[in-house]
Order: C-alpha cells, then structure tokens, then sequence
C-alpha cells in the first residue's frame, strides 16, 4: 500500500503554496515596487508552481496524470533558484554577471521545452511512501543548475554581508541568507 493522497504526503507541498502565496502577498503590500521585488517575486512564483505540480502529482490516483504534474516540478524548481540568484545580484548591486544570468536562463529554455519529452522527468513508478521520479537525461544537469544557482546566490549575499558596514543591510542579508536554505532543508525533510 503507497502514501499516496494521504495527508503526510500531501501536506508539504500544499503548505509551501499557503507559505509562498502568503510571502507574495506581504511582499507586495510592504515592500516598494522595484526590480528586486519582481525578481523576489519570481523566486516565491517557482516555489508556488513547484507546490502545485508536486501536490497534483501526490494527489493523483492515475500514474499518467502523476508523471505530467511530476514534470513541471523540476522546470519550477530552476525558476526559483535561478529567480533568487538575479535577485541576489540586483539586491546587492552586483554587476558582471550577464554572462552567467544569459547561461542561467538558456538553461531554463532548454528545460522547459525539454520537459514535455520527458528529458528532466521520463516516468514515475510507484514506491511504498508514493510516486518516485524516474530520471530522464537532462534531469542531472537540472539538478547540478539548481544546486549552482542556490549556491551562486548565497555567495553573493554572503560578499554583500562582508563588506556591508550597516547592521540593518546585514541584518537584512542574513535573513535572506538563511531563507535561502529553508527549500534545501524542506527538500531534504521531503526526500
């Protein structure tokens, strides 16, 4: 007997849709309009979209159905870590780095059209906690562009916190720096 539809294993990703439509919302009623906001935005968006598809894909009952939701989990997932490291480089006013937003985002494209062919996520089989992905041949470098960009952005927080001389910016900087490991640590708990 699989998990799936039940509670345990639906409730994660559902609480990261309230978590991030919730941050969305205060976001755009406190903070000032302007470009690190749209990007903070974009970040929280891939995170709503990796909410949705992971809870379609648990809540379905036709393994066909699971597969097309477990699909667009990995593209959204790209979406929010490369989402925060323009965000990261926009919040921090750093500059130099067009070469690799340009890479980041051709990545992205190729994920996206890949992701139909099933060239991120080629099947789902069934295992006792649920549906398991079963890897297709662009699902490694989603993986290693995720975990870069993640890493990427912190970096570049972690330089700003560095050089910053104000205790509001690098308590500011710090909040986003451990905000950024909440979907590893999530991700982790969920594996």
């Amino acid at each position: 007997m699989t998990q799936v539809g039940t509670l345990a294993y639906v409730m994660p990703p559902a609480v990261a849709v309230v978590f991030g439509l919730a941050i969305v919302a205060i976001v755009m009623t406190w903070a000032p309009p302007s470009r690190s906001r749209r990007l903070f935005v974009l970040m929280v968006a891939g995170l709503i979209a990796w909410g949705i598809a992971i809870f379609g894909m648990r809540t379905s009952t036709d393994i066909a159905v699971a597969l097309i939701w477990d699909q667009w989990s990995a593209p959204s997932i790209v979406v929010m870590f490369l989402g925060f490291y323009h965000f990261s480089l926009v919040y921090t006013n750093t500059s130099g780095q067009r070469r690799a937003l340009t890479i980041g985002y051709a990545l992205l494209i190729i994920f996206l059209l890949g992701t139909p062919a099933g060239l991120i996520v080629e099947g789902v089989r069934v295992e006792d906690y649920g549906y398991a992905p079963i890897s297709g041949v662009l699902a490694m470098p989603a993986v290693a562009t995720s975990i870069g960009l993640l890493l990427a952005g912190i970096r570049t927080l972690i330089r700003r916190y560095r050089t910053s001389s104000s205790y509001d910016e690098r308590s500011r900087l710090l909040h986003l720096i451990g905000g950024a490991c909440l979907p590893t640590i999530g991700l982790a708990l969920d594996i």
